[in-house]
């Protein structure tokens, strides 16, 4: 598929959309939710192409969910579905209106900047690693050395540790002590 024929069939789908405001069954009308699934499948469609879609459709729930304290009334639930609806229309909105003023996305990418592919290094050293390798790889690091620190402390002062340690003390320890003999002929 190219974007293009999206950018036409989004343009069919907004249409479609303005009809579909105050609709007493909301999400459960079956006119919407054929609505819903064509227009989610045609982004699914695009997507597997290689494209980044920001629309929302598949998160929204187009409708107002109650609580244990809170039944939502008939109201309110057309209120929600409606609200939904039109950030879905925005957002099909700007999709079009960035088609219209820059064209294909992924063509302006590729043909001003591609992606380079980053080379491996004969040996990986700190200064390498500190130009290439992501913040969160740091973070990592340091909580896990950190982590490692404080589990030896723990460990280190436990009290299993002092009897396990106590008896491999006793068992090896050698008979360091000199014992001093007097000399003959010393006077204290």
């Amino acid at each position: 598929m190219k974007y293009e024929d999206f950018a036409a069939e989004v343009r069919d789908y907004l249409q479609e959309a303005n009809n579909l405001f105050d609709l007493k069954k909301v999400d459960e009308d079956p006119a919407f939710r054929k609505w819903r699934h064509n227009l989610t499948d045609l982004i699914q469609r695009i997507e597997d192409n290689g494209y980044e879609i920001n629309c929302s459709i598949q998160n929204r729930l187009f409708y107002q969910q109650g609580s244990y304290t809170y039944d939502p009334s008939q109201k309110d639930h057309i209120d929600a579905f409606n609200r939904d609806l039109q950030d879905t229309i925005v957002e099909l909105e700007t999709i079009v209106n960035k088609y219209d003023k820059y064209g294909d996305p992924k063509a302006a990418k590729s043909t001003s900047e591609e992606k380079k592919q980053l080379e491996w290094p004969q040996k990986i050293t700190l200064s390498w690693l500190y130009t290439h390798a992501p913040f969160s790889l740091w973070a990592k690091t340091v909580g896990f050395l950190l982590a490692a620190f404080v589990l030896g402390v723990s460990v280190g002062q436990s009290q299993l540790y002092e009897e396990v340690a106590s008896k491999f003390n006793t068992a090896e320890k050698p008979n360091n002590q000199i014992q001093s003999t007097p000399k003959s002929g010393a006077t204290d």
